[in-house]
């Protein structure tokens, strides 16, 4: 015989003991509950779109109108001057006046800024005097709002009427 034909023996290549199989069933068991608990995590989140989706499906007991001028109405200037809130103010103003711009035109008047918004309006409303105001309004709240003008009392309730009127004019107009 030859010894060229003989090799030598090849080594283990691994050996599965208890301590292995016990790690890698431990592995997979923490694996399936991490599985598991983002399944429920996913459920969770698909049930409150769900309910959201159903909330919103729910007709208002108020036409969007009518909310808008409530809320505003709601808003007492007097209470945000005492506490120095004015940015604050100028904020929930022009939420509201914007959630009703965008009600009322179904644009999407909450996530532009002023200048989109008055351009935006411009191709809607015909009325550019009534688009004049409405830049003038937000220019005054953005002041306020950004450039941390601190405006009078009497200024603050001009600004809450003419939001109102806002919401009259623009409403007549466009629902016609």
């Amino acid at each position: 015989m030859m010894t060229e034909d003989i090799r030598d023996i090849k080594g283990i290549v691994g050996v599965i003991d208890w301590g292995t199989m016990l790690f890698l069933g431990l592995c997979l068991i923490l694996c399936l509950g991490l599985f598991y608990l983002a399944y429920r995590y996913y459920l969770n989140i698909k049930a409150k779109a769900k309910a959201e989706q159903k909330a919103g499906k729910m007709a208002p007991a108020k036409p969007f109108n009518v909310f808008a001028e409530e809320s505003i109405l709601a808003l007492d200037p007097v209470v945000y001057f005492q506490k120095g809130l004015f940015r604050d103010y100028y904020f929930e103003l022009t939420r509201i006046v914007r959630h009703f711009l965008s009600d009322n035109y179904k644009i999407d008047a909450l996530e532009k800024t002023s200048f989109e918004l008055v351009t935006e309006m411009e191709r809607v409303e015909r009325d550019y005097e009534k688009i004049k105001l409405l830049d003038r309004f937000l220019q005054d709240a953005d002041l306020v709002k950004f450039a941390r003008e601190k405006p009078s009392l009497a200024v603050m309730r001009e600004s809450k009427e003419k939001a109102l009127g806002f919401i009259k004019e623009f409403y007549r107009y466009a629902a016609g």
